[in-house]
């Protein structure tokens, strides 16, 4: 059992995606009391009110107690929404394990070593790529919920991934290609042989190969 939380995780995670056990309530009435949201509110207003980031807070548990206008936007969720919001509805279990350690580290050192990247799926069932880092929240001195500012990286990350997929299938066409194709590097104002495909290696009878690097 994780003292102070209130879960033994990695079994908790399989009963929850076994859909044997839920989250109770009882865990949430410490954090939902201790948590004054004019306060909050007031205390960050130039974040939840120009802030072009996504701002939220969260309790320990990963249920959501707050969140920006934007917030709402990127996860296509109304004010209604938060009290019934929480990271195992919007994470997968990778991406819930991850957010545990940090939410774990921030309580054990008072603040997070590194930003955090999730993947979540938002309430229209399409996924939001998010760089985020969390500050703790104390009352009587006791963390009791994390003050969360996320930037959507999503563009980012789907440009990264098509150009990635761009590579793997160039990298594929010049492999398997029916021409014999040579890649070659000009170093110290020489050619060096750096890669050759396929058909190369078959139109030499893999000789080829000896002429790598020179």
């Amino acid at each position: 059992m994780d003292e102070g939380n209130g879960w033994n995780f990695p079994i908790l995670l399989d009963k929850i995606y076994q859909k044997n056990i839920f989250l109770s309530d009882s865990f949430l009435t410490k954090e939902l009391k201790n948590y004054k949201k004019e306060e909050i509110r007031e205390k960050y207003k130039e974040l939840f009110e120009h802030s072009l980031d996504l701002i939220y807070v969260n309790d320990l548990n990963g249920n959501f107690l707050d969140a920006s206008d934007l917030t709402l936007i990127a996860l296509g969720m109304d004010k209604e929404d938060i009290p019934n919001v929480s990271f195992i509805e919007l994470l997968d279990r990778d991406n819930l394990i991850k957010a545990y350690k940090v939410t774990k580290e921030i309580r054990k050192t008072g603040k997070q070593s590194i930003q955090s990247t999730y993947k979540l799926k938002t309430k229209m069932g399409d996924y939001l790529y998010l760089e985020t880092y969390g500050i703790p929240l104390k009352k009587d001195g006791e963390i009791y919920a994390i003050l969360g500012i996320a930037k959507n990286i999503t563009e980012r990350k789907n440009a990264e991934k098509k150009l990635k997929e761009s590579a793997d299938m160039f990298k594929a066409l010049f492999k398997e290609g029916s021409i014999p194709a040579y890649t070659w590097k000009n170093v110290d104002s020489d050619f060096v042989l750096i890669n050759y495909n396929n058909a190369a290696a078959k139109i030499t009878h893999g000789s080829v190969e000896n002429f790598l690097g020179n």
